[in-house]
């Protein structure tokens, strides 16, 4: 069978043209926290670059048996001991919200609710 020029086939030819693959250093993996915002403080390790999307950069990290996620290099923060000691702040500081979250939620309870004289139009 001939190609569209009318030419024989090459079986070289037949192959898809990829680009040729580009010499580049493996990424060294880098330790570091991530905020999620459904599980919290997480320790991670970014294992690659990803394509940036929307202007802003993203990574491939891996949360151990936990699996892979691509997440926004705006949520991921240098492994450090200050942003250890920070980190561990942040969460005493989100427990004592929820504390007084839950104490809000107790006193709307214990507030009498207003009735409505039925004879009141």
């Amino acid at each position: 069978m001939g190609s569209i020029s009318g030419k024989p086939d090459d079986p070289t030819s037949l192959a898809i043209d990829r680009p040729a693959p580009k010499d580049k250093e493996p990424f060294t993996r880098i330790k570091a926290f991530y905020k999620s915002y459904s599980r919290g403080w997480e320790e991670v390790i970014i294992t690659s670059l990803a394509e940036s999307r929307y202007g802003h950069q993203e990574v491939w990290i891996s949360r151990g048996a936990k699996g892979r996620e691509k997440v926004s290099l705006f949520d991921v923060f240098e492994h450090s001991p200050d942003n250890a000691g920070k980190v561990k702040a942040y969460q005493v500081k989100q427990a004592q919200m929820q504390v007084l979250q839950e104490e809000c939620r107790t006193l709307i309870a214990s507030m009498d609710k207003i009735t409505i004289p039925k004879d009141t139009e």
